[in-house]
């Protein structure tokens, strides 16, 4: 079990990295929504700047979404928790939605892969950079959520045999 503690924080400190990140993305990206509207009024309009938001706001997105993950800040519909009002019910109806989201992302990884490699000839219009420099966020992204959703069911499935040996 001390293993799984030093894995533990060793992801709790990759997620964090994530968050501040995630935080330096929007930094820039309001930095530049601003250095926009401001070229915009002074008639010298940033041509590659609304191209650079678009493309830091996806890689904004896939970056946040493991530390959303972990944080259990994700959205979620709490349908489970209002109609089943057994607890060990409802923590193992948790379980499985657990696993089928490690399901479908660990599904999602694959087509993420194929997306950039299809796109790495292809140039953006304005900034003139491969795609597949700006697609590469969806596979890292996905593939830091599968990590990030893998350490959260690990923790729930420990969670739940804990308090089934306390109430047993």
């Amino acid at each position: 079990m001390e293993g799984f503690g030093k894995i533990r924080r060793a992801l709790d400190g990759l997620f964090q990295g994530c968050y501040y990140l995630a935080g330096l993305l929007l930094f820039i990206l309001l930095f530049l929504c601003f250095a926009t509207v401001m070229s915009r009024m002074l008639g010298e309009p940033l041509t590659w700047s609304d191209e650079a938001q678009r493309f830091i706001m996806i890689w904004m997105t896939f970056i946040a979404c493991p530390v959303l993950i972990v944080r259990k800040e994700h959205l979620v519909v709490d349908l489970v928790q209002s109609v089943v009002k057994n607890q060990r019910v409802r923590n193992n109806f948790y379980l499985v939605g657990d696993f089928l989201v490690l399901a479908f992302l660990i599904y999602f990884l694959g087509p993420c892969i194929r997306m950039v490699t299809m796109n790495m000839i292809a140039k953006s219009s304005a900034m003139r950079i491969s795609m597949g420099l700006v697609y590469i966020c969806m596979p890292l992204g996905v593939g830091l959520s599968i990590v990030a959703q893998a350490k959260v069911t690990v923790e729930h499935f420990i969670e739940l045999r804990k308090a089934k040996k306390g109430g047993a």
